[in-house]
């Protein structure tokens, strides 16, 4: 696989195959200043090549975490930037078939911090997206709270979803949809005593609410990072806990 330089970081953070000849991955390169910038390498059934890929124009960090591809022709690559003395906001680019370029996504406010980690796409017109947004200053009150955005094929909305833990962390680090009306995005949450467990969503095409979910034990630290939906029968979701020797552990869900 290509870097953009080798002394510079580069790192992917997402993948997706729409065919035996045709993968992108995104993440992101840190340039000769320091900045985070996007970073899009696609595959063509031989070999991968870096694929040219914008950034937000004054912003000091763009990071893509995601990336979902229905086709050759249509691929959505989402995750944030950091626009310079600004907060975080969400960034989404979209690949028609020749080139990568910003598409103008929701956030809950400009002070707020917002994050996407994840996207799946069904059709060139139902794609979500999932993660997180931080509430303003002050500091002492502030919180995740899961952030879930929905394209019509038109434009990117917010879309209303469930957080178990009231003034606590509340993160989805990835989404699987398999039709407009089924999907799944996973992550953690923040139980009482500050321990982390497992978090499920699921979308029936008009609503998004919380699904049981397993965890290891309730004084052990537990996250789902991923999730992957061949049928609304059919979910597998990866992560990990932290087990009784306080060492990580690959954690899987089915």
């Amino acid at each position: 696989s290509q870097n953009v330089s080798s002394p510079l970081s580069n790192t992917l953070n997402g993948i997706t195959c729409a065919s035996a000849t045709f993968c992108v991955a995104a993440g992101e390169y840190v340039n000769a200043s320091g900045a985070p910038q996007t970073l899009v390498e696609t595959y063509n059934g031989a070999t991968w090549s870096i694929t040219s890929s914008p950034n937000v124009s004054g912003s000091v960090d763009d990071d893509l975490n995601g990336v979902s591809c229905v086709s050759a022709m249509f691929c959505v690559a989402a995750g944030e930037y950091m626009p310079s003395g600004g907060a975080t906001q969400t960034l989404v680019e979209t690949y028609n078939g020749a080139s990568w370029s910003i598409t103008p996504s929701a956030n809950t406010s400009g002070t707020a911090l917002n994050y996407l980690n994840g996207v799946s796409c069904v059709s060139a017109s139902f794609c979500v997206a999932a993660g997180d947004w931080i509430s303003p200053p002050p500091l002492l009150l502030r919180h995740f709270e899961t952030l879930i955005e929905i394209y019509n094929g038109a434009s990117w909305s917010i879309i209303s979803s469930t957080d178990p833990a009231a003034l606590k962390a509340n993160v989805l680090s990835g989404v699987s949809c398999t039709s407009a009306s089924f999907c799944v995005a996973a992550g953690y949450y923040m139980n009482l005593s500050g321990t982390s467990q497992t978090l499920v969503e699921v979308y029936n095409g008009k609503a998004w609410s919380t699904a049981s979910s397993a965890n290891t034990s309730s004084i052990q630290a537990n996250l789902l990072n991923s999730v992957s939906c061949a049928t609304p029968l059919s979910c597998v979701a990866s992560g990990g806990y932290t087990n009784a020797s306080s060492v990580s552990q690959t954690l899987v869900e089915a």
